[in-house]
Formats: C-alpha cells, sequence, structure tokens
C-alpha cells in the first residue's frame, strides 16, 4: 500500500479508504481519525484514482489465506476425502457393541 501511496503522491490511509469505499457491499466506512490532520487526510480518499492493476495488487495483497481446516475445505477433493473420513467413522461406531452396563453396586441400586 505505500509503495501504491507514493507512485501515485498520496498518502497510504487515502489509499485504504479508497479500496474499502470500492469493495464489493460496502455502503459507508467508518474512520477512526483522532486529530484534524488525520481527518483531513481521510476526506482526501474521496480524490483518489486508482488504475486496475493497483486494485488488483491490492486485491491480492489483502486475500486471507486459510490454515486448517478451512484450507482443505476449499477444494472439492479435501471435501470429498473428509466426507469419507466421517462416513466411514459412523459407519465404525455402529458396529461396536454397546458397552457393558453398569454394575449395581457401582451406581447405588
Amino acid at each position: 500500500m505505500e509503495s501504491i501511496a507514493r507512485e501515485i503522491g498520496t498518502t497510504a490511509p487515502r489509499i485504504a479508504l479508497f479500496w474499502v469505499q470500492n469493495r464489493p457491499g460496502v455502503t459507508s466506512t467508518i474512520i477512526g481519525a483522532r486529530t484534524m490532520a488525520q481527518l483531513d487526510d481521510n476526506v482526501g480518499a474521496l480524490d483518489v484514482k486508482l488504475t486496475l492493476e493497483y486494485v488488483a495488487a491490492l486485491d491480492k495483497a489483502s486475500t486471507p489465506t486459510f490454515s486448517f481446516p478451512a484450507d482443505m475445505l476449499l477444494y472439492g477433493s479435501a471435501l470429498e476425502t473428509l466426507l469419507k473420513c466421517i462416513l466411514v467413522a459412523r459407519d465404525t461406531a455402529k458396529r461396536r457393541p454397546p458397552p457393558p452396563a453398569p454394575l449395581a453396586y457401582l451406581t447405588g441400586d
């Protein structure tokens, strides 16, 4: 973000606000300015214009990486493998004999 801001002669907060404002589904943006200088900088985001290449770079940089098990569930073959494991575990549990009944002296009967 800093490098894009330098290239187009603006600030990183302005780039960030521009990017957030132009995300699908975003209808408003909450800013956290504590000083007038920060507020002025944030309002300057309204004047930022980014090329599609810059937006694509920001999209790529902000794409989350998922850890286990979410990463496994994002891919069809992994999801199929997981479902098969669950079904095998369920079927195995059904074949187990029931646990023995508790002895009367242990239950107080």
